[in-house]
């Protein structure tokens, strides 16, 4: 059923995106409603936040309407298509970079591998359940290279890459050992981590070993995040939300 609802969705992104749009959009605020209302509560106005993984800007628009006229929200979105659709969204204030690039451990041109199903599973791997793919070339780059000393303190992260977290973690441990009171919240999808060639345990020991304590957003019972790292790690179907944080001192 949920499958053939996406498949819809997929439909009118491609036929009507202007009907696709306000529809995805009460989509997302349905299907996010805790994990928005939270985010309201650890974002500040003025707070500066990376949106990786754009999309068509759902939740680049939601952090522009949060941090304000003197907060500011990057945006990195590596597939044209997509970007092309959020750089033509209107924001209340003038506070969103976006880049059309894909967020990873180098510099340099990458194959970027599209979905021909969900305009939202592009990814920048071949996974590895899959026969075959089309790609494009995009560019990849490193938070730490791209954000340099000159950017404000980075506040927020969110990060929704498809599997492909632990590499983009690798190419900003600098950035995140800098910003000490950063806090992100990541796609956390044990099977794709997987399929990317890295880990969902891989993923964790890399957060925790800069500091960070982590909790699971999604209804998990009380599993902890290795335990899903476990029990998930061949389960294409089961996806959650991880939060990264540093306890204050």
């Amino acid at each position: 059923m949920l499958n053939n609802v996406f498949k819809l969705g997929e439909s009118l992104f491609r036929k009507n995106f202007t009907l696709y749009k306000p529809l995805y959009e009460l989509y997302k605020s349905i299907s996010d409603r805790e994990e928005r209302e939270f985010m309201k509560e650890i974002i500040r106005p003025g707070d500066c936040v990376l949106d990786i993984g754009a999309n068509i800007g759902s939740y680049t628009k939601f952090f522009s309407k949060i941090v304000g006229e003197h907060g500011l929200v990057i945006a990195f979105e590596p597939d044209a298509t997509n970007f092309s659709k959020l750089t033509k969204l209107k924001f209340k204030y003038n506070n969103v970079q976006a880049h059309n690039l894909a967020v990873g451990n180098k510099n340099e041109k990458v194959k970027f591998y599209l979905s021909s199903e969900y305009n939202v599973d592009h990814r920048a791997y071949m996974p590895k359940d899959e026969k075959e793919r089309s790609f494009i070339e995009v560019k990849m780059i490193t938070l730490d290279s791209f954000l340099t000393s000159s950017i404000r303190e980075i506040n927020f992260i969110k990060m929704d890459i498809q599997g492909f977290e632990y590499f983009a973690l690798r190419g900003m441990h600098n950035l995140l050992m800098s910003n000490k009171n950063i806090k992100m919240i990541l796609e956390f999808w044990p099977f794709s981590l997987k399929s990317s060639g890295s880990s969902a345990r891989e993923l964790l020991a890399s957060l925790e070993a800069m500091g960070f304590k982590l909790k699971l957003l999604s209804h998990v019972g009380s599993q902890s995040p290795s335990e899903v790292a476990l029990e998930y790690e061949n389960d294409k179907s089961k996806y959650f939300n991880l939060y990264a944080f540093r306890e204050q001192r």
